[in-house]
């Protein structure tokens, strides 16, 4: 049994309420059991998803409770308050991308691993509809950009339809990516990427726009962490239109739900969690289908029972 702490199941469906959520979701897939928001003393395996000041408490707790925190706590290590400490914990990130550059900053205050959250792929799936769109994605990218890239669409007579990140809802994304032939994704650099892995799941190709690093840590970083050939092509800004051409030819051969599929799928990335608390902390997967409540109470309102059955039949 897994207590999971989080902020981030009310609101909108950005990208920490999909870590949590998602996880959840594999979670009943495969029978695992789970409790939100109990006291942080209730299992042996505690997760802090984002909540930074249930980490001021884990020195009054046992050492028999193993805990994982992360992915949505800080950006940076040097955002970490000094007077925290993350000694006894497992910090996880979204990508080897992230990681890479917390350990170049020198980050030594806890143990780290790579993990990325499941994508639905039951509700982010084909239509059979007809795909008649373009979708130009835009995200943390320069507004000069953006009038390059359409500039090139309009000489191309390429129609589109402009998403700009905070600035739409999801059902209307949903739905224009059941039309849509491919997407075009001019973005900045992503942890995990899950909009553009949603598009995936929806067996949409995706032509990304990679951006050019400006310092030191952005060497190596990406648009898209998780990636094959059979997800689209990646280009810079300069080899954007001749690769339109390109993109086109190739749009039969293209399989990027496979992809997701096999590398991110909700029942996957759940085995994978609870695995975290095996290969790092000495308790057994098998162990935790079973494992008893060990108190009662809750850490903040314990108000999520009717939320989650909601959000699970989303």
């Amino acid at each position: 049994m897994i207590n999971i702490i989080t902020t981030s199941l009310d609101g909108r469906n950005r990208g920490p309420k999909k870590v949590v959520l998602n996880l959840i979701k594999g979670l009943e897939k495969i029978g695992y059991p789970y409790v939100i928001n109990r006291r942080l003393d209730a299992t042996k395996r505690l997760w802090i998803h984002d909540d930074v000041s249930a980490l001021a408490q884990l020195k009054e707790l046992s050492e028999e409770i193993k805990v994982i925190v992360g992915p949505n706590l800080f950006v940076n290590p040097e955002n970490i308050p000094a007077k925290l400490d993350l000694s006894r914990t497992l910090y996880i990130h979204p990508s080897q991308n992230v990681l890479d550059i917390w350990k170049k900053k020198g980050y030594e205050r806890s143990s780290i691993a790579v993990y990325p959250t499941g994508i639905d792929t039951k509700i982010f799936s084909p239509s059979n509809a007809e795909k008649n769109t373009v979708i130009l994605y835009f995200k943390n990218r320069t507004e000069k950009e953006l009038t390059e890239v359409e500039k090139i669409l309009k000489e191309k007579n390429i129609s589109y339809i402009l998403f700009r990140y905070g600035s739409y809802k999801e059902e209307e994304y949903k739905k224009r990516l059941s039309h849509a032939r491919y997407m075009i994704w001019l973005g900045g650099y992503e942890s995990q990427g899950i909009a553009l892995e949603e598009a995936l799941s929806c067996n949409v190709p995706i032509l990304i726009i990679e951006k050019n690093p400006e310092n030191e840590f952005e060497h190596g970083a990406t648009a898209a962490p998780y990636w094959s050939t059979e997800c689209g092509t990646m280009v810079t800004i300069v080899h954007f239109a001749e690769s339109l051409d390109e993109m086109e030819q190739k749009l039969p051969f293209f399989n990027p739900r496979l992809f997701i599929e096999k590398e991110l799928g909700l029942e996957k990335q759940a085995r994978a969690f609870i695995r975290l608390y095996q290969d790092h902390f000495g308790l057994s997967v098998e162990e935790g289908f079973k494992a008893p409540l060990l108190s009662e109470g809750s850490w903040k309102g314990g108000r999520f029972k009717k939320l989650i059955k909601r959000l699970l039949m989303w």
